[in-house]
């Protein structure tokens, strides 16, 4: 597995940066933070899975694998985030910057996930500057449907309602 330098210690689960159960308890009032906890220490969701042998991707630019993606480095809701840009398709993976859906979360459309899933929230807010500067139509998040439009048209409401 390929990853930003930052994100591969994270892989092999030398530290974990995650939301914790004390963040999901300061937040179980929030709607859907309850399902969505249960729901995830019933999956296996808190189970220590490392990756076996993650290393940094071996050069910037296109990725010498199937689809030839491009990642983009958006710190935030982890240090070595990235999204991927997909020439071919003109699409963009953005992971979870920005999303257009998630249990805990209730906006309509691209935003970004409530503040305790991000590692470093100042950054996670200025990833849709990132996004904002790529090319890209459908943008197709980690959690929620696929977004139609610009980049920018994703990534500017997604800033304002992290800002908001």
């Amino acid at each position: 597995m390929y990853a930003h330098e930052a994100e591969v210690p994270h892989a092999r689960r030398d530290f974990l940066r995650q939301v914790t159960a004390g963040q999901a308890l300061r937040d179980i009032r929030r709607p859907g933070v309850l399902p969505w906890a249960l729901h995830v220490l019933r999956s296996g969701g808190t189970a220590h899975v490392p990756v076996a042998a993650p290393g940094p991707f071996p050069r910037s630019g296109p990725q010498d694998l199937p689809g030839r993606p491009v990642p983009v480095h958006t710190p935030g809701h982890t240090d070595g985030h990235r999204v991927f840009r997909l020439p071919h398709l003109g699409a963009v993976v953005s992971g979870d910057a920005p999303v257009s859906a998630h249990p805990v979360s209730r906006p309509d459309g691209p935003h970004l996930l409530p503040r305790m899933f991000h590692h470093e929230r100042a950054a996670a807010v200025g990833s849709p500057d990132v996004l904002a500067g790529l090319e890209g139509d459908p943008v197709l998040p980690g959690h929620g449907p696929a977004h139609r439009g610009s980049l920018k048209g994703a990534a500017e409401p997604a800033r304002a309602r992290a800002l908001g």
